[in-house]
């Protein structure tokens, strides 16, 4: 069955949700010491930068203020060079830019599918 680009909007709602609650309470040092931790988040930006991916390119453009192929081309950089990644860089991306990222997801579910919203923030305070 063909996803619709709400489950994939929802995707990296949830996720970024999982960031969240991955990294409460720590900071840097404690973040690149826990490997389970940074395998979690890393496995997280693949799934965000993957359903970023699926968005059509109109859905793209009308919420252009994501930078959707920096997104894109993080998800690329944690498979494919995952050998060079700099894990300050991830921990700068997860502090400091996916709450804009959570918030931009929030207004385009409830922008464009109002009726599913209900069903994608049940669990979650979306405050």
């Amino acid at each position: 069955m063909k996803r619709t680009e709400v489950q994939f909007m929802a995707d990296i709602f949830e996720e970024i949700i999982s960031i969240e609650n991955t990294i409460k309470d720590i900071d840097y040092e404690a973040f690149v010491s826990n490997e389970i931790k940074l395998r979690a988040v890393k496995y997280s930006l693949i799934i965000i930068g993957e359903a970023a991916n699926k968005l059509s390119s109109e859905t793209q453009t009308k919420y252009n203020a994501v930078s959707w192929k920096d997104i894109i081309s993080l998800r690329n950089r944690i498979v494919h060079a995952y050998f060079g990644l700099k894990v300050r860089l991830l921990w700068d991306i997860i502090t400091n830019e996916l709450e804009n990222l959570k918030q931009t997801i929030k207004l385009m579910i409830s922008n464009e599918y109002p009726e599913e919203a209900v069903e994608v923030f049940k669990y979650y305070d979306t405050k």
